[in-house]
């Protein structure tokens, strides 16, 4: 009898771990050759295109998001043609994750704003003046996206309010990876570079340009963001693009 109930908390134990973790897929299209690959990643009904990218390294950023190779699909050239066709390759990445979590969140692209007339850039300082901007208006918020403020010291634009509020640092610039990651510490808590979900969620307010981003692919390598064609690549930390430090913060912080 012991026996029988050890067996059936061990069961009950088991499923309620199992029913924490879910499991799902992306597929990883590559197509071109070398250093020059075009990557499509597709996930749920969207495909993200990474242009002139290795795809060693996209394959990198993915394993330290926590994905791993589930099986690959080998796509032959036609043997008439094969030395004009190029190489083709179809991969099924698998991730677990927890119940809650945004499996997707590495390269989900940014959600609409509920007004699609946003032309003003960062830096502008021109104050948005539609309170339609705002997708969860509320009697309680005292600010609105393009307000100028300064969040512990550091002068700064708020572009986006939703649940949190999204800041970034008027006093941009450019440097190294290490470089970025040095500034946005010294500007204190909160501040950070953006994740690549982060900056695609914020583009339309954003000059074009290339800017860093928080994710570290190797230990000489990080990877970058083009606001402009919207695409992400991994490169050495020593070259020079854009540090944009932001803060996401709770509204309640701002008053």
């Amino acid at each position: 009898m012991k026996k029988l109930l050890l067996f059936i908390t061990l069961s009950i134990f088991a499923v309620d771990l199992s029913a924490q973790t879910k499991t799902t897929y992306c597929d990883v299209y590559a197509r071109g050759g070398a250093k020059n690959m075009t990557i499509t990643i597709m996930y749920e009904d969207t495909n993200i295109d990474y242009l002139n990218t290795n795809l060693g390294e996209i394959l990198n950023m993915l394993s330290l998001d926590g994905w791993i190779l589930d099986r690959d699909i080998v796509i032959p050239r036609h043997p008439l043609f094969s030395f004009f066709t190029r190489h083709k390759l179809h991969l099924i990445m698998k991730k677990e994750y927890e119940v809650g979590e945004d499996p997707f969140r590495l390269f989900r692209p940014s959600n609409q704003h509920c007004n699609e007339d946003h032309n003003s850039k960062l830096l502008s300082n021109t104050p948005s003046t539609n309170n339609e901007d705002n997708c969860n208006p509320s009697d309680n918020i005292q600010f609105e996206e393009g307000d100028s403020i300064e969040y512990n010291g550091v002068p700064s634009i708020i572009i986006k309010i939703s649940d949190k509020v999204t800041l970034v640092s008027i006093n941009g610039k450019n440097g190294t990876w290490n470089e970025a990651i040095e500034y946005c510490n010294n500007l204190g808590a909160k501040w950070n570079l953006p994740t690549i979900e982060e900056i695609r969620a914020i583009k339309s307010r954003l000059k074009d340009n290339v800017y860093w981003t928080i994710h570290e692919t190797s230990v000489k390598r990080a990877a970058n963001f083009d606001t402009q064609y919207d695409y992400t690549k991994t490169v050495l930390k020593d070259n020079v693009h854009y540090i944009q430090p932001i803060a996401i913060v709770d509204i309640s912080e701002l008053e």
